[in-house]
């Protein structure tokens, strides 16, 4: 679940990273660490989640951007989001979901504030959107994941535009420099680090 104020999604990637990695060591016996070593998020993930039956519904939320509905296999997505909030968002709940086939939801919201795992709901949230922004700055998996669900693609940092440069139509979207072939390749995403960066993370 990610609202406009959570500790996850309002925070830039540097903080984010940087508060994550104390998480790391603050509670390094958390059994939360081991969990997403042995089953990291991946384009299997996508799969088992498809076919495991979970469908996204969308509704009208004033803060709340997505929710988790596990009895149902639901992801209650808000109406009308575009570009990266909307594709982080996505990525986000699939976490949640991902870790959840598994054990645990990482729950960042409800009526428990601490959660099974040593952790509380403000970390979980962290944590999560930690991993979905890394997933997220995939070209292949952002591609793979959009496709999957039948997003429209939309081009709006250097990872969207290796993922979908040549399915989008210029005319109908805002151009940008990075569509020139001459363009410099070291393009900043607009949240997050380059890819690059991440690969040795993976």
């Amino acid at each position: 679940m990610i609202e406009d104020w959570v500790q996850g999604h309002s925070l830039d990637w540097e903080d984010l990273d940087c508060r994550v990695n104390r998480l790391m060591e603050v509670h390094k016996r958390s059994k939360v660490w081991s969990m997403i070593d042995d089953n990291p998020f991946g384009s299997d993930s996508i799969d088992d989640i498809c076919s495991a039956g979970w469908e996204i519904h969308y509704k009208e939320f004033r803060r709340t951007m997505g929710i988790v509905m596990p009895k149902l296999k639901s992801i209650l997505f808000k109406n009308n989001l575009n570009g990266y909030v909307r594709d982080v968002t996505l990525f986000h709940e699939l976490v949640h979901v991902h870790y959840g086939m598994r054990g645990d939801y990482l729950y960042d919201a409800g009526s428990e504030f601490y959660s099974g795992n040593g952790l509380n709901v403000y970390e979980n949230g962290q944590i999560v959107e930690w991993i979905a922004r890394k997933s997220r700055a995939n070209p292949e998996m952002l591609g793979y994941v959009i496709e999957k669900f039948g997003f429209e693609p939309q081009i709006y940092d250097r990872a969207s535009f290796l993922a979908f440069n040549g399915l989008i139509d210029f005319e109908k979207q805002l151009s940008f420099p990075f569509q020139s072939e001459e363009y410099p390749n070291d393009i900043p995403l607009f949240m997050d680090r380059t890819f690059e960066e991440f690969e040795e993370d993976f």
